[in-house]
């Protein structure tokens, strides 16, 4: 099983990628937000992450300056996967 966290700025977006995890069996989505902050202040106590999707280019602390904030609060997170939507449209 993945347990996912998810940090994208542009709640459509966010919205999108979230509902394409949620479909799958192997996906739990623990926590999707739109900042580092507020994932951070939204973490459930005892939460256990193995992955992190986050967006590079974020308002207040960036995907790259906040990549390890949640592998900070959260060490046994395996994963950390970085992409900037922009550049691929």
């Amino acid at each position: 099983m993945i347990y996912l966290g998810i940090i994208e700025d542009e709640p459509i977006m966010l919205a999108s990628v979230e509902e394409c995890f949620e479909a799958s069996r192997d996906v739990e989505v623990v926590l999707a937000a739109t900042s580092v902050e507020d994932f951070l202040a939204g973490l459930p106590s005892g939460a256990h992450l193995t992955t992190m999707l986050l967006d590079i280019m974020l308002p207040g602390m960036t995907g790259i300056a906040g990549y390890t904030a949640p592998a900070t609060a959260l060490p046994r997170t395996g994963h950390h996967y970085a992409h900037e939507f922009g550049r691929f449209r």
